[in-house]
């Protein structure tokens, strides 16, 4: 599996073989949203999955291109809670100019915004029982572990994105982090 190279990042500090804290830029995403409830009868991956490997990502990328054309990248917003928000699975583009005027139902512009994140990586269908599960990763920045070795801690005015293999595998999570300036923040 390749690693996601989408917007710029800078690594700030190696947390553990898996896990860093990364100053990322901004990154410009085109996809199709859909919203997860929690009488959802799909997680947020299975949903990205389904979309990944039903073609629509792949068509959307035939349509405006890819920057990172081995990997479909997901984001999370408009959160109201962990199991009650908004997601965007898509492609990421340099810019939007030249975004044809038909595209697939639910298709929308979003600029994931430039920030502190927790970046987990994942192999998947590998025998590491730590990354192996998805929801694993994707919990793993706002875990006391995280926040024990790092400092850092979930950042809940941020949005999450997620990176996935053309298969729908979940391949790189990134989490939004920073360090509490008081208890309150914690």
């Amino acid at each position: 599996y390749s690693t996601a190279k989408s917007s710029t990042e800078k690594k700030l500090k190696q947390i553990n073989e898996f896990t860093q804290i990364v100053k990322r830029s901004d990154s410009n995403i085109l996809g199709i949203q859909f919203s997860v409830k929690p009488e959802s009868s799909y997680t947020a991956v299975e949903l990205v999955e389904k979309i990944v490997k039903d073609g629509t990502c792949s068509y959307l990328e035939k349509l405006v291109g890819n920057k990172n054309p081995e990997n479909y990248v997901a984001v999370i917003s408009n959160i109201i809670t962990g199991n009650d928000f908004t997601c965007i699975i898509g492609v990421e583009l340099d810019e939007f100019e030249n975004i044809p005027e038909f595209l697939p139902p639910d298709t929308v512009k979003y600029i994931h915004p430039a920030g502190i994140y927790g970046k987990v990586t994942r192999e998947p269908n590998t025998e590491n029982e730590k990354i192996k599960q998805p929801n694993h990763a994707i919990s793993s920045p706002s875990s006391k572990e995280f926040r024990q070795s790092s400092g850092y801690y979930y950042d809940k005015t941020g949005r999450p994105i997620w990176y996935f293999t053309k298969n729908g595998d979940l391949l790189q999570i990134y989490a939004p982090v920073k360090i509490p300036v008081n208890n309150n923040e914690k």
